[in-house]
């Protein structure tokens, strides 16, 4: 029959009950015991009480024990690692000074209802360790989430406050699958992704990041299917370097710099996206980048909807570019957009302008009511608009080429 030990009633310390401990037990605490660094492949449950750690480490898990309701103190170091088989963390509240949860090896722990506070990092995930997490919330003065090798899990609805680092950080080949995960204030960016790494994210938050709501750089390749970035003191999402990947969508609102840059050698896919109310241009795209663009609303920008510059490419297909304090679509520096079914209309500026060898193709688009005319071509550019619907002005200089 299973037993119940208890500290300090039954036994000085944790230590010492784990010790007489067999398959199944249960240890129970009452108020707080001070313990070394515990390493333990028992078969146990833990719970109740708070352990105080003292070394640089509290505990190591290497087998199925579960601790429960308890609450992990460490002042001077790490909380809890988990290296091993499936331990089980439930109802467990850590504050320590470094990371409080790591996990590495091959392990496949349970977290669930934790709550992480005044760490350095939240939780730290390498090699192929795969969590699965249900219902967590950080507070770190460095990262929340950091995944690193080419570690794994399902993360669902976490949330994090964050410092000195990016509130989740993928990196290397990781490849984590985040469901419902927050960033609702952090002291750099919001999602930081970069490596080889393939993460998949759906409805997760970014809100009042110091940097960008979401940045992908390096090879990184996710899937991103529903991202909301709110009041960004920077950018709201930054495609940049070999980045690649489907981003379906995408909600941004009020940020500084544009809603949504893809520059360097970037290749992505969107789908269904809003891009509303930025200081700056709703959409940038530029130097070699490729974007294919299904289904967008860019609106109420102050600096328009829509720019490619450099030797960018830009495919779009039904997209809305309306209401926007500037130009709907600007394409310079042999700029290349091809368009198709897209509306711009209502714009202060120009419904389209094509400068500086840019290339710009309008096929059963609609151009209408945008303040300073339908379009315009200049500098040695090519406009050509095809079964396209138009009210205002088609204007081009000498040196361009403008048919319709």
């Amino acid at each position: 029959m299973p037993d119940t030990l208890r500290v300090p009633q039954d036994h000085p310390n944790l230590a010492a009950a784990l010790a007489a401990s067999s398959p199944g037990d249960t240890v129970r605490i009452t108020g707080r015991t001070e313990t070394g660094f515990l390493d333990t492949t028992r078969n146990v449950t833990i719970t109740g009480g708070i352990i105080a750690g003292t070394d640089a480490v509290v505990m190591r898990l290497r087998g199925p024990v579960t601790l429960t309701d308890t609450r992990v103190e460490n002042p001077n170091g790490h909380g809890v690692v988990c290296m091993g088989d499936s331990p089980h963390l439930k109802g467990v509240e850590i504050e320590v000074a470094e990371t409080a949860i790591a996990c590495g090896g091959d392990a496949t722990p349970r977290i669930e209802q934790v709550k992480i506070v005044g760490c350095r990092n939240g939780l730290s995930v390498q090699d192929t360790a795969a969590p699965l997490v249900e219902t967590l919330t950080v507070t770190a003065r460095g990262s929340g989430l950091l995944f690193t090798g080419e570690a794994g899990g399902t993360f669902t609805q976490v949330a994090v406050i964050s410092g000195q680092f990016a509130g989740v950080e993928i990196g290397a080949s990781a490849h984590p699958r985040l469901v419902g995960v927050s960033v609702v204030a952090s002291g750099t960016g919001g999602f930081f992704i970069h490596g080889q790494s393939r993460p998949e994210l759906y409805s997760c938050f970014a809100q009042r990041t110091t940097l960008d709501g979401l940045e992908v750089r390096g090879q990184a390749d996710p899937t991103v299917d529903g991202f909301t970035v709110e009041e960004s003191h920077k950018g709201g999402v930054l495609l940049q370097e070999q980045a690649r990947g489907t981003y379906m969508e995408l909600e941004v609102t009020g940020c500084l710099l544009p809603a949504l840059t893809v520059k360097d050698d970037a290749v992505v896919e969107l789908e269904r996206g809003v891009f509303r109310g930025g200081q700056q241009i709703g959409v940038s795209v530029g130097d070699r980048a490729k974007v294919e663009a299904i289904d967008l609303l860019v609106t109420e920008n102050l600096g328009g909807a829509v720019r490619v510059t450099g030797d960018a490419a830009l495919t779009l297909e039904g997209c809305r570019l309306t209401g926007n304090l500037a130009h709907a679509l600007s394409a310079t520096e042999r700029g290349r957009v091809a368009a198709q079914g897209c509306q711009l209309t209502g714009n202060t500026g120009l419904g389209v302008e094509a400068s500086l060898s840019a290339e710009v193709t309008l096929d059963a688009c609609t151009l209408k009511d945008n303040r300073l005319g339908a379009g315009a071509a200049r500098n040695r550019s090519a406009l050509r608009l095809v079964g396209c619907a138009v009210d205002g002005e088609l204007v081009a200089e000498p040196d361009a080429t403008l048919s319709s």
